[in-house]
């Protein structure tokens, strides 16, 4: 049986616009407790941003110099900024309750929660030496209350995104997470230094 060449190139069209349809979306954010490296409840001032991972092959680290605005990447081309903003809407210290709404995404897009004790909304980029925590949680059934951490179907409202840890007393006394799953464990990896550079430069160079 022969298919008709324009038979086939409508339905490639279709599949593609199957695979790149956008859902524009809110979420009802909360998490607790959001902490700094050492353990300490961060301040209502520290920046949160929820990220789309959209190649889904996995939340990458954060580069140095990485702009932080709405649209922007935190790695290359991948790990999109959705939204972003801080504590001071509960004004409670480690706790974040946050409403970011009309969010176009693709659906099913791996979600994630990155949060910097350091920085502030006001931080443009992201510079080396900063500490930041990172949250996902893909399970179709994410714990406390939450939905799985990937983008709803086209116009869902109020899509839950939790993430609570044992240490946590305003939204949901104790979560199901570790205590240590709210730290702000991972570095911004500083940029090499122009002698370092230099250095490797001339070494490759003798090399060759």
């Amino acid at each position: 049986m022969k298919i008709k060449p324009h038979l086939l190139l409508l339905g490639l069209l279709a599949l593609l616009s199957v695979e790149k349809a956008q859902a524009t979306v809110s979420f009802d954010l909360e998490a607790e407790q959001l902490r700094t490296s050492l353990g300490v409840a961060e301040s209502t001032s520290a920046l949160w941003v929820l990220v789309a991972d959209n190649s889904s092959n996995g939340f990458g680290n954060v580069s140095t110099g990485a702009s932080l605005t709405v649209g922007s990447f935190l790695n290359g081309s991948d790990d999109q900024i959705l939204a972003k903003g801080d504590l001071s809407a509960n004004g409670v210290a480690g706790a974040l309750l946050a409403n970011p709404a009309g969010i176009t995404v693709a659906q099913n897009t791996p979600l994630a929660l990155y949060w910097f004790p350091d920085l502030t909304t006001s931080s443009s980029t992201a510079s080396g030496g900063s500490t930041y925590g990172r949250y996902t949680n893909a399970s179709t059934v994410a714990a406390d209350g939450s939905s799985a951490w990937i983008a709803p179907a086209n116009n869902t409202t109020g899509y839950a995104l939790h993430f609570f840890t044992t240490s946590a007393t305003t939204f949901h006394t104790g979560g199901t997470n570790t205590a240590a799953s709210g730290n702000a464990s991972l570095t911004v990896a500083a940029a090499p230094e122009p002698s370092r550079m230099m250095l490797m430069g001339l070494g490759l160079g003798a090399f060759f």
